[in-house]
């Protein structure tokens, strides 16, 4: 038992202290289809709230490219709740956005949207991974522009995902730059009582929202 000679203070010899980094979690928001604009139900705020807690980047599914080659917003993806909750909790902003495999990465678009849409970069689905010296490149553009992304091939099964990112600064995932193998979980899965940070690393998939 703690114990010291003067009344009111204990001594306490502290053998071992170990830490390390939490595990990275990463969110990606599937919004639902619709047709006009809807409220969103406390269920699924909850839900959100819940997930954004803890997880490093959120990748809502808020872009997609048209025939022309430009990015829009998809209809009736309000984002006033979840870019609130991601800056509460310090999560970097990586919105999801889908391109057409035939044509190149467009940096002068991505830099136009993200300072216009105050994002930290984006997420970007491919169907493969882009070869070496595309990746060479990638990194002097994301330096040159301060801009990340995160390159995410989905695999067949759908429970998994390669991911690997670019970035001018500190990454998501520790360790060299690679291609990271990571489980998807849908959030409808989840236990509600389980601690998230016990999960191991992992993209937790809300869909729906």
């Amino acid at each position: 038992a703690p114990w010291a000679p003067e009344p009111g203070i204990a001594a306490v010899n502290i053998r071992r202290v170990a830490g390390g980094p939490l595990p990275p979690r990463l969110l990606w928001v599937d919004y639902a289809d619709r047709s006009e604009a809807t409220a969103r139900s406390p269920e699924a705020l909850n839900t959100l709230r819940r997930m954004v807690e803890g997880t490093m980047a959120v990748w809502p599914d808020w872009y997609e490219e048209d025939s022309a080659g430009h990015w829009q917003r998809r209809p009736h993806t309000d984002d006033a709740e979840l870019r609130l909750l991601a800056r509460h909790h310090r999560a970097r902003l990586m919105p999801l956005v889908r391109l057409h495999a035939d044509k190149p990465f467009d940096w002068d678009e991505a830099e136009r949207i993200a300072v216009r849409d105050r994002l930290d970069g984006f997420t970007v689905m491919v169907y493969k991974m882009p070869g070496p010296d595309w990746m060479a490149a990638a990194e002097s553009e994301a330096v040159r522009r301060e801009l990340a992304l995160n390159l995410l091939m989905i695999e067949p099964q759908g429970n998994q995902a390669i991911m690997r990112e670019i970035t001018p600064y500190v990454g998501l995932l520790p360790g060299p730059r690679r291609d990271r193998a990571l489980p998807i979980t849908p959030t409808a899965t989840v236990d509600p009582t389980v601690d998230l940070d016990t999960l191991g690393p992992q993209i937790l998939r809300m869909q729906g929202f």
